[in-house]
């Protein structure tokens, strides 16, 4: 039996900021806010899945459990209603936005009889990211899974089946929070989403924010599956915020402890 595991990581912004590249990225609205999906696995053989909330400035970033029901929710409603999307790269001229002359336009040339698509200025043109609608069979499996394990396309049946799982340990379904200070991210705790949307703190992981701005995260590690993924989403977590990390153990397996240490390196 192939087992799913989802994660859902909560990012908390205290300011705005610039935003990595998100081309083929892959994305669903909830609540009117996105959230970025990651997936770990062979091809359409899911074993985790990651979910990123970036939070707003003042936002209450702890949410209801309603909030994180809904979550769950609209990610089975993007899946099953083709909700999902991604980034492409366009060009477009910013000039023609601000009702200026086009930079694609020779001035001189500006009420000529002749076609302005002859004119172009390479030099003016620029490039931006624009969002796409798009599919991903992996996520597909994993809602297919779901449907069949209740037997019925209500979306609340399938999201109750999901946090059904994670409480059984047959799924798992992550919040890590993230604060923001500047524009370095740091993790304060992780809890895991059960039915209702309850919110179960994982005291197995402990997260320590030392004085000199590095960060320890100390977790369980006994060889398990579970154990691997989990040390997969937090080191891709340290990551993708710019973190370096140092690994060392203590105990004896299986009753290991990991200790990551890491460094923000911008």
């Amino acid at each position: 039996m192939i087992r799913f595991y989802f994660i859902l990581l909560i990012v908390v912004f205290s300011l705005p900021s610039v935003a990595a590249s998100k081309v083929g990225r892959l994305f669903f609205v909830s609540q009117g806010q996105e959230v970025e999906i990651r997936k770990t696995g062979i091809r359409t053989n899911v074993d985790s899945l990651t979910f990123y909330r970036q939070c707003l400035y003042n936002e209450n970033c702890t949410f209801s459990a309603n909030d994180r029901e809904k979550i769950v929710e609209d990610f089975v409603i993007a899946v099953m209603y083709n909700r999902l999307y991604t980034y492409k790269i366009e060009q477009y001229d910013p000039c023609k936005e601000l009702n200026c002359t086009p930079h694609s336009i020779d001035p001189d040339i500006l009420n000529d009889d002749n076609n302005s698509e002859e004119y172009i200025d390479p030099e003016g043109i620029s490039r931006r990211e624009s969002p796409a609608s798009t599919q991903s069979r992996s996520t597909d499996t994993v809602v297919d899974a779901a449907l069949a394990q209740v037997g019925s396309s209500s979306v609340l049946a399938v999201r109750d089946q999901l946090l059904k799982n994670s409480k059984q340990k047959r799924l798992s379904i992550h919040t890590f929070f993230f604060e923001k200070q500047d524009f370095q991210h740091k993790p304060l705790m992780m809890c895991t989403l059960e039915q209702g949307g309850q919110c179960q703190v994982n005291r197995n992981v402990t997260v320590t924010n030392f004085n000199d701005g590095s960060i320890g995260i100390d977790y369980p590690y006994d060889g398990s599956p579970g154990a691997a993924r989990l040390s997969l989403s937090i080191s891709e977590a340290m990551s993708e915020w710019d973190y370096e990390c140092t690994i060392a153990s203590t105990g004896t397996f299986p009753n290991m402890t990991m200790q990551r240490v890491c460094f923000y390196r911008p």
